[in-house]
């Protein structure tokens, strides 16, 4: 038994034009329901809407204060763990599952 490694011309022309198919859909569907969403929301500005919130009292200082460089770390070591779960999951499940 001989296996195949490889497509046939119009195998490939169909898988590309699948995944065509597929992107020009997502974006009909996001235009779709960015502009329902535009036209349908309401829009009546009040002063209670449109007013600063911050924990219920006006803001202290200027928003472009200096934050400590800790913050940022935080910040991001929490990007990069988190992503680093999200690609450890499916592995995790594929090794589960081939028993390795």
């Amino acid at each position: 038994m001989k296996t195949k490694f490889y497509l046939e011309e119009g195998e490939r022309v169909q898988d590309i034009i699948n995944i065509l198919n597929y992107f020009y859909i997502a974006a009909i569907l996001s235009i779709i329901m960015s502009g329902g969403s535009y036209i349908v929301g309401v829009r009546r500005p009040e002063a209670e809407k449109v007013s600063v919130y911050e924990c219920g009292f006006d803001p202290f200082n200027d928003s472009r204060q200096k934050f400590e460089v800790r913050f940022f770390l935080v910040g991001i070591l929490f990007i990069i763990f988190d992503l680093e779960i999200s690609f450890f999951f499916p592995w995790a499940v594929g090794v589960k599952v081939d028993n390795y």
